[in-house]
């Protein structure tokens, strides 16, 4: 079973190594380091290992406002001054 799989098991996993493996051996076969250079069923797999990794680090039934998101993480990790 390929870590992908795991995303319609009943349990969700709690362990993100095998999922960033599995991104980054598909990353590898693709000869690409870019996930927006993947295709097809293969950036699906690796968007069902991003769901995960999404879902293990905002709560299994997650849902995000990107933008709302990249301004909290502005405000708490962008250590410059503001002008």
């Amino acid at each position: 079973m390929q870590a992908e799989e795991v995303l319609f098991k009943d349990a969700f996993p709690c362990n993100s190594y095998p999922f960033l493996r599995r991104i980054e051996e598909l990353l590898g076969e693709n000869k690409t380091n870019s996930l927006g250079s993947l295709k097809g069923k293969e950036l699906d797999k690796a968007k069902a290992c991003l769901f995960i990794l999404l879902g293990q680090a905002y709560g299994q039934f997650f849902k995000i406002d990107s933008v709302e998101e990249f301004e909290r993480l502005d405000r708490v990790l962008n250590l410059k001054e503001k002008n």
